[in-house]
């Protein structure tokens, strides 16, 4: 018994049935709850480095083809 409690992440330290079902349903809110931080910093994540590329390639469209967005008394040229 002691090698298991060594081992063990979590150690409840009463019988009470109660209390086994309280600590099953915390950890599955804890769990759900990182679920979701982790879907929605990758939803972040994804979506500003579309941003980025699109912004990326749309700068450089500009800078390389000044043709592209002349003004009328701008010249883009390099």
């Amino acid at each position: 018994m002691q090698v298991a409690k060594e081992n063990a992440d979590v150690i409840i330290m009463d019988d009470n049935f109660r209390t086994i079902v309280n600590v099953a349903k915390w950890g599955r809110a804890v769990y759900i709850n990182i679920q979701k931080f982790v879907q929605f910093q990758l939803t972040v994540n994804v979506v500003a480095l579309v941003i980025n590329f699109v912004s990326a390639c749309f700068t450089g469209a500009v800078v390389r083809d000044s043709r592209l967005f002349r003004l009328s008394n701008i010249n883009m040229t390099i």
